[in-house]
């Protein structure tokens, strides 16, 4: 499968990866929260996706870029 401007194995990569530092507030069953509230920043695990992908996978830039390219733009990464 051919994807333009991507390579597939580094999408594969940053997929698997790109949830592994996410923080998962403490809930309840029957709880009503607002997500925008009790949900951290999508960033912030991004970050720490990309730190825990480099130190303990030895991921490359291109893979750690990915990571943040969903919630920063171009200009910023």
């Amino acid at each position: 499968m051919e994807l333009p401007g991507m390579d597939k194995n580094i999408l594969v990569q940053a997929t698997v990866l790109h949830d592994i530092a996410k923080v998962q507030p403490d809930l309840n069953i029957g709880d009503i929260v607002n997500p925008k509230e009790i949900l951290e920043q999508g960033y912030l695990h991004a970050f720490r996706g990309a730190s825990i992908g480099k130190g303990l996978y030895g991921i490359g830039q291109e893979i750690e870029m990915n990571l943040y390219s969903g919630f920063y733009t171009s200009r910023e990464l």
